[in-house]
């Protein structure tokens, strides 16, 4: 009986406070727009009871949300969202990030070939970088005026970068483009690798560099593949040969796409069609 006596107390502050807040929003319309006194003169009641009137006020534009809004916004009922909390100032290092661009520094075009491939040899990343591309600028067109030892060695520094491929992509991928075509008797080389990895990238960068000569010294190599494993390596690598990888360096030159599908058909896939032919026999 307590709980129930209780329950309909509530009840009845709940509704005297609802009251009080309609009444409220009723009065301050009619005041704010100075005609209650008319509206209640003017207003006419027709034969049901109902009153008409132009200034009659729908109960829903009354009591609508947004008069409800109002007032609960001018007695502060509403929510008072927290304080955002300035971040904390970050630590500012004191070390300071060098950088050494390849092209800034001393000019490896004026060193003789011996002194920049001693740098492409034994020189740090910024050295390498520089030595590649100013041998490929003194070099790369007329690559048979090395001495037999000075390809070595450029073939030696592009095999190194092409198995250090796992390790770091970025740097060793942009070195065997900074040599370019000085790279392509390592990259035919190495086309046939127990590696995968190693095989794998040498056709990826055969297939950006290709030309007429470095697609018939491939062809010429798988023609001389002796076990299963090799004539399938070859296969991948001519197979390759269809796609124009991107170059990101200026002055390399390479077949164009038109190109390179002529070349592609008439004279890599009869030899791909000859290597598998020859595989399904040996297997």
């Amino acid at each position: 009986m307590k709980m129930n006596c209780g329950k309909s107390k509530a009840t009845i502050v709940f509704l005297s406070i609802l009251a009080t807040i309609l009444i409220y929003l009723y009065i301050k319309y009619f005041s704010n727009q100075g005609q209650s006194k008319k509206i209640i003169n003017n207003n006419e009641t027709n034969h049901n009871g109902v009153t008409e009137g132009e200034n009659e006020i729908p109960l829903s534009i009354l009591f609508s949300a947004e008069n409800i809004a109002e007032y609960l916004r001018k007695n502060q009922y509403h929510h008072k969202p927290e304080a955002i909390m300035p971040e904390p100032p970050r630590e500012r290092s004191n070390r300071r990030t060098i950088v050494r661009p390849e092209e800034a520094g001393e000019d490896y075009s004026q060193k003789s070939v011996p002194a920049i491939l001693a740098k492409l040899k034994g020189g740090d990343k910024i050295e390498q970088r520089k030595a590649a591309n100013a041998i490929w600028e003194k070099c790369g067109t007329k690559a048979e005026g090395l001495t037999e030892e000075e390809k070595a060695v450029i073939a030696a520094c592009a095999k190194k970068y092409l198995t250090q491929i796992k390790s770091d992509f970025e740097e060793n991928t942009m070195q065997i483009q900074r040599l370019w075509h000085l790279a392509a008797p390592a990259l035919l080389e190495e086309a046939a690798n127990e590696d995968v990895s190693v095989s794998e990238n040498a056709a990826r960068f055969l297939s950006a560099m290709k030309t007429p000569q470095i697609i018939d010294r491939l062809i010429a190599k798988s023609s001389k593949s002796l076990s299963p494993r090799e004539m399938g390596k070859y296969i991948f690598a001519l197979q390759y040969m269809k796609i124009n990888n991107r170059c990101f360096l200026e002055n390399r030159y390479r077949m164009s796409d038109v190109e390179c599908e002529n070349y592609y058909n008439s004279k890599v896939v009869p030899q791909i069609e000859k290597l598998t032919h020859e595989l399904g026999k040996s297997k």
